[in-house]
């Protein structure tokens, strides 16, 4: 059994190839397991079936030279077991060697192994991401309470580059206004008419001149839905129009939103026509947690970036040069030059792939984009990555981001980026201490309060 060392809750396992002598074993706090040895055809461990010195005295009258072998997977599984009982919460595990012997392999699997037995010292769940860019699934994931109960998440989304997703990103809601009017001959009556169709035009109006009047963080977007019909000389009698109204904060997505709304009031009035607006989804900002991103990006550099080939690279710099009109060329470059310095312009644009791993920057600056993390993070501490997936440049909700899907690179960068997870996860689930950490910066954010955006009578939503 591990000896548990006073109030000292971290065990150090090493292997019998250290030079830590066997008096200072007795103290506990260290463990050491034995290396299988084969004199003559005969098995032994060392240490235990003798000492030091009678090892030598056999090798000398041994006829073959003795050979080693690493510790079973099974003996490390028991270990662990052994310190979990003894009391210990954390484990530092050294091995002789990676290569050669697969110690350190050997260590790895005998730890799944003991979660698998031993699913009491923790469990992974994975959730799934239904309807992320248009439904705002886990939002309505987190609103439902389907987090309930998880102490930390990890996620990762495609991209470009190797690195933790350190910024914040912004709330939103996605709104619908209706118009409804009335039909008219636009020529013979246009007096009997009321044109939804200008009501809509009017809050477009209305909200372009809104805009120089909210935070400059705040991104409004929109785009016409239905336009009344196709015939010119009918006054059309109803529209629809779809906004995605964007801030930093939930709370300022509201007051914003309902100044939208005052306009498509105003647009309404001076029209004669009806409005009506349905909320259809909304996003919460995305909150990084600090904790929880420092182990990510500790296993994203243990792993290392994804392990692309030479036809890699070169199918990165077709996408590089034969997709990009000049413009856009000469903006990949620029980017190119702030990301890795002008001298190496040349190098990176001939293999334009990232082969390293991106410090861990805290800039405090918020990303044009939304995501439905966010919502996670007010839920859960989370931590995100992205790992790259496309060519050095190449712009979300493009098709050549879409395109880089079906290749070799986005499978080598999503395969690292689960690898990246997992290592993070184990890491995580080892220490209670950096769960405590990160518990308590996510209570320091949020408060332990969230309000999702999404309404609790609108359920998923899939048309439109």
């Amino acid at each position: 059994m591990a000896k548990k060392k006073n109030d000292q809750n971290i065990l150090l396992m090493t292997d019998s190839a250290s030079d830590i002598a066997d008096s200072d074993l007795l103290d506990g706090g260290i463990v050491m397991l034995p290396i299988p040895i084969t004199i003559d055809s005969t098995g032994y461990l060392e240490r235990v079936d003798f000492t030091t010195t009678e090892f030598y005295e056999r090798m000398a009258g041994a006829k073959e030279l003795p050979v080693t072998s690493h510790i079973s997977s099974l003996t490390y599984a028991r270990a662990y077991l052994d310190a979990f009982e003894s009391g210990y919460t954390d484990i530092i595990n050294t091995t002789i060697t990676s290569v050669g012997s697969h110690m350190f392999e050997a260590a790895v699997l005998g730890k799944r192994q003991f979660f698998e037995e031993h699913p009491e010292a923790g469990s992974v769940v994975l959730f799934g991401c239904p309807s992320e860019e248009k439904g705002d699934g886990k939002a309505i994931m987190a609103r439902e309470g389907i987090f309930d109960g998880v102490d930390a998440a990890f996620t990762w989304h495609p991209g470009d580059k190797n690195e933790i997703w350190s910024e914040s990103t912004l709330a939103n809601v996605s709104v619908f206004f209706n118009f409804k009017g009335v039909t008219s001959h636009a020529a013979a009556a246009p007096e009997l008419g009321r044109s939804a169709l200008d009501a809509a035009e009017l809050m477009s109006v209305g909200v372009n001149y809104l805009r120089e009047h909210i935070i400059s963080d705040a991104r409004i977007h929109y785009a016409y839905r239905d336009v009344g019909g196709i015939a010119p000389n009918v006054v059309q009698g109803h529209s629809r129009v779809h906004y995605f109204i964007r801030a930093p904060k939930s709370w300022q997505v509201k007051e914003i939103y309902r100044r939208v709304v005052d306009v498509a009031e105003g647009a309404a009035k001076m029209t004669g026509t009806e409005m009506t607006y349905e909320l259809y989804a909304g996003l919460s900002d995305y909150i990084p947690n600090h904790v929880l991103s420092e182990v990510l990006h500790e296993s994203m550099e243990e792993i290392g970036a994804p392990a692309y080939d030479e036809a890699d690279f070169a199918l990165a710099s077709r996408f590089f040069h034969e997709t990009a009109t000049p413009e856009e060329l000469e903006a990949k470059r620029a980017s190119l030059r702030k990301l890795f310095g002008a001298d190496h312009l040349d190098e990176i644009e001939a293999r334009p792939l990232h082969t390293r791993i991106s410090p861990l920057v805290w800039t405090g600056k918020v990303q044009a984009g939304s995501t439905d993390v966010g919502d996670a993070s007010y839920v859960i501490p989370t931590a995100m990555c992205t790992t790259a997936t496309a060519t050095l440049g190449t712009a979300a909700h493009t098709w050549q981001m879409t395109a880089h899907g079906n290749t070799e690179i986005a499978h080598k960068a999503m395969l690292n980026a689960g690898e990246a997870i997992a290592l993070a996860a184990l890491k995580t689930m080892e220490s209670p201490e950096i769960l405590k950490k990160a518990h308590d910066e996510w209570l320091a954010e949020t408060n332990g309060i969230y309000e999702c955006p999404i309404p609790k009578e609108i359920g998923p939503r899939l048309e439109d």
